[in-house]
């Protein structure tokens, strides 16, 4: 018996458990829904990047921190 939680395809950010999934990079998606790899078309407001340092859920919110500028902001 094959299961989805027990498949060995790894995040390639946080190496967590991950699974299928067409639109993603490298065609897996984290199970972890706040590892960064899971928010790479997010966008910072401010210098337009798509490289999340951390994507945090506080408050029914997403609360992101940009890499490159070190903007923080929430959706």
């Amino acid at each position: 018996m094959t299961s989805e939680r027990r498949s060995t395809s790894r995040c390639p950010i946080c190496q967590g458990p991950a699974v299928s999934d067409k639109n993603h990079p490298e065609g897996v998606r984290c199970r972890n829904s706040a590892c960064r790899h899971n928010h790479h078309t997010t966008e910072c407001p401010r210098c337009r990047a798509k490289d999340i340092a951390q994507a945090t859920w506080r408050d029914d919110k997403w609360n992101y921190t940009c890499s490159d500028c070190e903007h923080v902001w929430t959706v």
